[in-house]
């Protein structure tokens, strides 16, 4: 079987590739240079509506974490302002709600209010 893989990859030359192999196309490819993004921060601007426990729901590292908007804001549309880690947490209209650092210990974030 390893000797098909090795064919098909080093081997056999792919229309669709320019007659190269495909391990010829891949190294071919520009790859992205070591410590070229890593270090720049992360931002993003995320519209979501608090649910009806008053909370909103953030993949963050691979995991979904919970965010605590308030159960008063249930069924608010807000804005998260996303930079690394730390988020703030605005209304539609502007009013600010909150902030705060994500924890990656927990699945649960409280957020400090103004």
């Amino acid at each position: 079987m390893l000797d098909i893989v090795r064919y098909y990859n080093e081997v056999r030359p792919h229309r669709s590739r320019d007659r190269l192999t495909p391990r010829q196309a891949y190294d071919a490819r520009g790859k992205a240079q070591a410590g070229s993004l890593i270090n720049e921060p992360h931002y993003r601007i995320r519209n979501d509506v608090v649910d009806n426990w008053g909370k909103v729901s953030l993949r963050y590292l691979g995991k979904i974490r919970h965010i605590n908007v308030g159960y008063m804001h249930r069924g608010l549309p807000v804005r998260l302002y996303i930079v690394d880690d730390h988020i703030r947490v605005v209304t539609h209209e502007g009013e600010f709600l909150g902030e705060l650092i994500i924890n990656p210990a927990q699945g649960y974030q409280p957020i400090v209010r103004p």
